[in-house]
Parts: structure tokens; sequence; C-alpha cells
């Protein structure tokens, strides 16, 4: 079982637990995390779960808020919940805060005035900190007052796809950080075929959508949005600190972005046993990775996790949220409903070419990447110097001696530097260079002997060779690879696999990678 340490509110470890019956964190991009944990009565450590106390496991906080005991037949248990550290942002309410600034800067300055260094020192949390401020995100402006910190946080960081945590750092600090994901989709999939996703369902939800807002500052006031007749769905929101028209209709696009917002999600149940990808090390909170759904493959961003660790193993239920538009392209619409029904223009245009610092035309450009200058100021279109391609590996029967089938369909590609050869199943070089292979390999092997070889062939030789062997226990296995080879424009790679035994390669996953 994980090892979970419990400590105490000026932040000092006081013990940990090990031997609970059950433990389930759920962690939240944006939201306030929740945990419960079930332990037997007579346990060792079980007086130091008190609430307001803390408890911390793998760089995850959690304030315990609850103790229920129970007398059951099989014992007396103790079950313990409570939320993650972002509680303490609904413990403090916003006081007359107005700023324009980057995303992260205006998140971090709400928590600084309000809990790390209030101007009402009874206000202050001891112990707290501010993560470095990197000033990443859009530039965006924000008056709250008269509130608890989580909502408009929440609303804000949605904004550019952000989310925040509060977690234990050096020192014995209670840091509080902005995540801003990591785009892993070229590397990170999950998928049937992988053997790395149990079962997944989509949920698509209204309940909370509204288009329409109707706000009211001090002395002045705004209608947002345009919808009509049986679409329209409206919401009011009064805010005395804003006498601004342009801070009101702001405030109202990101509620409309951040808060009112189409639910669109995927809910996946991890495969662990693979560990093709593992949480927490190929991939964590609020990044991107691939996902296979319903015969589709989305880019998806993690939105929550839910762990679980009980006696019976451990388990992964991973949600990923489906933006319908991103936040800024909503606000962007919004704002130009707003200034053309009021017959004004916008300087620059809705078009990237438009924008200031940016190239003006797209032509002549097909498969360049954008760089920015060598002078820092502005971004241009430079050739690409790496080509990332991902495909899945098909089955392969029993007594096998082939090429592993690519599945073409699930191909994504960025930059260039090769073709795929659907037909064939191989990777045809258009370049003189190196191409780097990585991927994963499942089989299954009945007998010990002879183990089964799997190779990676240019132009049909082998030039590296791995050795599957049988593990004893008749089940599915898995192995990761990667190889790195010189290529010459026009020579070809290709996977093989040779086995005269009852056995069977099904499946996996292939990233294809071109280096100068």
């Amino acid at each position: 079982m994980k090892t979970i340490k419990i400590y105490n509110t000026s932040l000092s470890q006081i013990g940990v637990i090990t031997n609970y019956a059950s433990f389930q964190p759920v962690n939240q991009l944006r939201g306030i995390g929740s945990f419960s944990l079930r332990i037997a009565a007579k346990k060792k450590g079980i007086d130091l779960l008190q609430e307001g106390n803390l408890l911390e496991l793998e760089g995850s906080t959690m304030i315990i808020l609850s103790r229920n005991d129970t007398d059951e037949a099989d014992g007396s248990f103790v079950t313990i919940s409570g939320h993650s550290a972002l509680e303490l942002l609904n413990r403090r309410t916003a006081v007359a805060f107005a700023a324009t600034d980057k995303t992260e800067t205006l998140a971090k300055q709400v928590v600084e005035d309000n809990i790390v260094a209030p101007l009402d020192g009874d206000r202050a949390l001891a112990n707290t900190q501010l993560s470095p401020d990197q000033g990443r995100g859009s530039t965006q402006a924000l008056s709250i007052a008269d509130e608890p910190l989580i909502k408009p946080l929440e609303t804000l960081l949605a904004i550019d796809g952000y989310g925040h945590k509060i977690s234990l750092a050096a020192g014995n600090k209670l840091e509080y950080e902005v995540i801003v994901g990591t785009d892993r989709s070229a590397s990170v999939q999950f998928s049937a075929n992988l053997h790395n996703l149990k079962n997944s369902s989509r949920q698509r939800s209204r309940s909370n959508y509204k288009n329409v807002v109707y706000i009211d500052g001090d002395g002045v006031s705004a209608t947002v949005g345009s919808a009509t007749g049986f679409d329209r769905r409206e919401v009011y929101i009064k805010n005395n600190k804003i006498s601004s028209t342009l801070d009101l209709t702001d405030r109202a696009n990101q509620e409309l972005a951040g808060r009112y917002f189409e639910a669109d999600t995927i809910q996946a149940r991890i495969r662990l046993a693979s560990a093709l990808f593992v949480y927490g090390v190929d991939y964590f909170l609020g990044d991107i990775v691939s996902v296979v759904s319903g015969g589709t493959v989305y880019e998806l961003q993690i939105t929550q996790v839910t762990q679980s660790y009980s006696e019976q193993g451990e388990d992964l239920v991973v949600d990923f949220g489906i933006p319908v538009r991103s936040s800024a392209e909503q606000i962007t619409d919004i704002r130009k409903d707003i200034i053309d029904a009021a017959g004004g223009s916008v300087a620059g245009g809705y078009n990237f070419t438009e924008l200031g610092e940016v190239p003006a035309s797209f032509s002549g450009q097909a498969g360049k990447l954008l760089a920015v200058n060598a002078g820092e100021s502005a971004v241009e279109f430079v050739a690409a110097s790496i080509a990332v391609a991902l495909a899945d590996l098909s089955s392969v029967g029993n007594s096998a001696n082939q090429v592993i089938p690519l599945t073409a369909s699930t191909f994504y590609t960025v930059g260039s530097g090769f073709t795929i050869d659907e037909a064939n199943n191989r990777i045809i070089a258009n370049f003189t260079g190196k191409l780097i292979l990585d991927g994963n390999i499942f089989w299954r092997l009945y007998y010990t002997d002879p183990d089964m070889t799997f190779s990676i062939r240019r132009n049909g030789s082998t030039i590296k060779q791995f050795i599957l062997n049988y593990d004893a226990d008749e089940t599915d296995d898995w192995r990761g690879f990667t190889y790195g080879c010189d290529v010459t424009a026009g020579q070809y790679i290709d996977l093989h696999v040779i086995t005269d035994i009852d056995s069977q390669i099904l499946g996996g996953s292939l990233r294809v990678m071109r280096t100068e």
C-alpha cells in the first residue's frame, strides 16, 4: 500500500499510515478535489487523523474535514474524508481586487493579496508562498469582490486551459502553483488497441450552459451574448467594484467561457497492468494526450484524475475535457458581437495573418513551422527540422513470419521527412539523416522454447533484433524499444516478426521521428 504522510496545521509531519483498507484521492485541474480514506479503527496512527490535519501522497496535499466511525459485521472502521488543499481558497473572500495582466500573474496576485500577504494580518495564512511567476497566459482584465476566491480563479484559469494546486513544498511551506499542461498527444495515446484502456464513455451536458449575461457594475451595466428564442440561456451577475463598461464586458466574457460552458468530457479507466504510460511519469494532470473512443481519435486535456488504492490493488480513472471551442475563441466571438452591435470595428481583424508581428500570408509556406525570430520580436515561418508520426501496430496471428501491420487510420504527422507506405506497412525516408523509432509491442507466448524474434529492418535487411522472452505465466506482456538508424532518401524501414510456435503479436504503438 502507498505510504500516506500526516501533517498538523503547523505543517510538521506527525506520522504516516500504510495499513488502510482503501484510499481514493480525486485531483481536479481547476476545482477543489476530494478524498476518502477507510481504515480499521484499531490501526496504528488512527488518532492522528483529526479534522484540520493534512495528508500528503505523491505530491497531492489534502485537508481532513470529517470523520465517520462505524461498527460493521467485520469490525469497527473509520472513514476520513476531505478536500484537496485548494479548499483554502474557499475559506477566503476576495476584497476589492481589480487588475489587468497575464492569466498566471493575475491568479497569483489574487492569492498573494488574500492569503499569502493580505493587508489585514488576521487574514494571512502562515507558511504559504507562491511558485515563481512566469507571466504565462493571455492578457485579461479581472475584477472580483465579495465572493470566495476559488470560483473567479477557476473562471480565469479556464480561459487558457490552465489549472492550479496547493501542495507541500520544501521548508514546510504550502505553495500555490498554476498548472500549465504539456501537449503530449504525439507520444502518449490511450486506446483498446494499445491494451492500456479498459473502457471509456463520453458525456455531454448543457445543464450549466449559458450564452447571455446581464451584468451590473458600479453605475454601469451591459448585456453580453446574442442568442434568441429557444436557444437563449440567460444568467445575471452583479459586481459593484467594476465601474468600466469594458471591464464589465470582459468579466461577462470570462464567466461565459470559463464557468457556463457546454460540458463535453470523456471518462476512461486506464489499464495499469500494461504500464505502457505511467501517470506522474509519462503524463500529468493538465496534459494533452490522444484518446481513441468510439472509433474516433481525440486530442484531449486531462481535467481530473481519480486514483484508488486498496488491498485488491490499484485503479486509475482519468477524465478528459473536450472543448467544443477554446475559451479564447469564445471570448473573441463575444467581443466581436459586442463591438459590431455598437457599429464599431476591431483593429487587426480576426484572422491570424491580420495580427501584428506575424507573417502576412500562408502562401508558399506548406509544411513549415512557426518560430520566434532571432530578434525575439515576432514569429516567422521556418523549415521543419523534426518530423513525428504516431501509429498503432496491429495484431499478427500465430506462427507468423511477416511484417507487422501499421494501422494507417491513426497516423498523425507533424513536419516532413518521411512517407508512410500504408499498402506495404513501411516508412519511406525522403531525406538523408537519422530516423528514430520509439514504440511498445505486446505479445503472447505459450511455450518456453523457442522465444519470439522481433526485428527492425532497412530495405528488407535486419538492422536490430529483439528477443521477446517467454514469461512463464502465459499472459500478455509488453516491451518498449527505442532505436535510431541512419537512412538515405528512398530507403524504407519496417517491423518484422519471426516465430514457429503458438504465439501472437497483440498490437502496440510506434512513434517515428526524423532529426537532423
